[in-house]
Parts: C-alpha cells; structure tokens; sequence
C-alpha cells in the first residue's frame, strides 16, 4: 500500500507533466517539392538532420513553413556555382521603432538593439524576413497571440551536379561537400539570417536606399565603429567583441561570415571538409530573435519537486528494511 508521502509525490508528478506537455519549441513544416524525388539516397534524411537542430537549439514556439528543392529553388534554378540557395517569402518593411514594438512577446529581445550605439535613426528603412517577425514576436514564454499558426518562411534548394556527403558529422572525400552544413546554411537564411548591404536590393524592393535587415544593425568597423552600411565585424556588446567578420566579396552573400574558421555561415565552402555551427552562429541566431534557453515555468517545478519527493519516499523506505 502507498503512503501519504508516495500520493503526493505522484499528484505532483501528474501535474507537473500535464501542465509540461503543453510546451512548445521551435518547428519546420518540410515540403519537398517534386524535384527531390530524383536526389540521391540519403538526401532527406540528412536534410532532416538539419532540420533537428534547429529543431532541438531554439525554443521559439513557432512553426515555420518551408519548402525544399533539388537543383531548383522555389521552381526555379540555382544560380550558377551554387550549391545551395535561399529564397525568403515575404519582407516586411517598418522603422526601427516599430521594429522594437514587434519584441513585446519576446522579452530581453529588444536590449541587443535599444543600447547604444545600435539605436542609430539613420538605420530606419528596416525589412524582416516573415519568420524572424514571427520569432520576434514569440519568446519561449509565448505572451502574444498569433504564435501557434505557422508562417511561411520561404523555400531552400540544393546543386543536384554536386557530389554531396549525406553524412552528419563525417568528413567528406576531398571531392565531396559536406551537405548537412550547406542546409543548415540555407536554413539559417530562411530564419532571417540576411543582409541589405547591398543598396541595389533595397531600391528594387522598396525605392529607396540605404534599407537594412536586423542583422546589418550589428556591423562594425574594424575600430569599433557602428556602420551599418559598410561594416564588417559582427559584435552583439556595441563593437567591443568581434564574433565573427561578414563576407565583402561581392559573388557571395553580404550576410554570410568570410571564412576565415570553418562555419557551415560561411560565404564559400570548399569540398573534403566539415563546416559546423559553431557557437558564434548561435550569438547571431540570437540577436535575430530566437532564444536558445527557456525560462522553467511552475510547471516544470511541479514535475521536479513530484520527482524528488518520490526519490526521497523511495530511499526512506529502502532504508528502513
């Protein structure tokens, strides 16, 4: 027969885990489009793979829609010498204000942009990617409506005259390309990880230039100077700490890093090496609005305190025999 001490260690339990099992972490809806039905054995599960670690990193409780593609992107073609491309479904254009308004769900967001010298009026023609306004708006606490529907964040595809390794983690022969980092890649644009740099963008997407993405409003310069426009170090502590420094070269992405570590954020990727995430990567997936840590709610210390009564009750009665 159970003690008082064991019901109520179980009640807790229960409670703990009903209240848990309504948590919520960040989620991909994957459409592959028909061109995949032609890739290689090994490309859906590696992709997949990919997909888990955003999966798995991020605890943002929103679902982003993606499609994905097999030497087309979108339904159209890569361009020439890619291996892997982009494509974000919608922008969203505001001022730096209104862009702050959007962090109301997400709590401690707004601290990268508001502290000097971040908060400059001349970075003002702002345009977020449609997921990174959805993560902006959605911390793990979840405190706005409108989190729970999914949003479409856009499409991503892949070279099919490549020769790819599908496996995670494994070093690639010398004429392989690590596919796992090339998708965490493209992932990551999707998710927001873009770059304005280019004026001619801003001119045919809104009319006039200079216009920014969030990112661009962590460029520095090499003395630590706030410069949006031209700036080629990634600081998120107002340019005291170099995280990383942005692609220059103009036949990549301005948004990428310039490959001076092996970072699956990298502009250009060689074949026969692995390109991870690495920790800087996630620094900036932060500042773009998704959280990799959640606050425990009471839930959480429901389900802990039931556990450790029921150890404890557990261990008193061993004892006793």
């Amino acid at each position: 027969m159970s003690t008082l001490h064991e019901r109520v260690a179980r009640a807790l339990l229960l409670i703990g885990l009903a209240a848990s099992g309504s948590a919520q972490a960040l989620s991909f809806n994957v459409t592959y489009d028909s061109s995949v039905n032609s890739a290689p054995a090994g490309f859906k599960t590696a992709f997949q793979d990919a997909v888990n670690y955003y999966d798995s990193t991020f605890a943002n409780p929103i679902t982003i829609d993606l499609n994905v593609g097999w030497g087309e992107v979108g339904g159209s073609g890569l361009s020439s010498n890619a291996l892997g491309e982009s494509k974000i479904a919608s922008l969203y254009p505001t001022s730096f204000n209104g862009m702050i308004s959007l962090m109301s769900g997400n709590p401690g967001l707004s601290s990268y942009y508001t502290s000097s010298p971040t908060n400059n009026p001349s970075a003002d023609n702002i345009l977020i990617p449609s997921a990174e306004v959805k993560a902006m708006e959605c911390g793990p606490q979840n405190t706005k409506g409108g989190c729970n529907s999914p949003v479409s964040g856009g499409a991503v595809g892949f070279g099919s005259s490549y020769s790819w390794d599908f496996n995670p983690g494994g070093t690639p022969l010398s004429s392989q390309y690590y596919f796992v980092g090339v998708a965490e890649h493209e992932i990551s644009e999707v998710m927001g990880r873009i770059s304005f740099r280019d004026s001619s963008a801003c001119s045919s997407i809104i009319g006039t230039s200079p216009c920014f993405a969030p990112l661009d409003l962590f460029r520095y310069d090499s003395n630590g100077t706030f410069d949006p426009t031209n700036g080629t170090i990634f600081s998120t502590n107002g340019g005291k700490t170099r995280v990383n420094t942005f692609n220059s070269n103009s036949s990549g992405d301005y948004g990428d890093w310039s490959g001076s570590t092996l970072d699956a954020y990298n502009a250009f990727f060689s074949s026969g090496k692995v390109y991870p995430i690495s920790s800087g990567d996630v620094a900036e997936m932060n500042v773009l609005g998704y959280n990799t840590t959640v606050p425990l709610p009471d839930a959480f210390w429901l389900l802990g305190s039931g556990l450790l009564v029921l150890v404890a009750g557990t261990r008193r009665a061993r004892s006793s025999v």
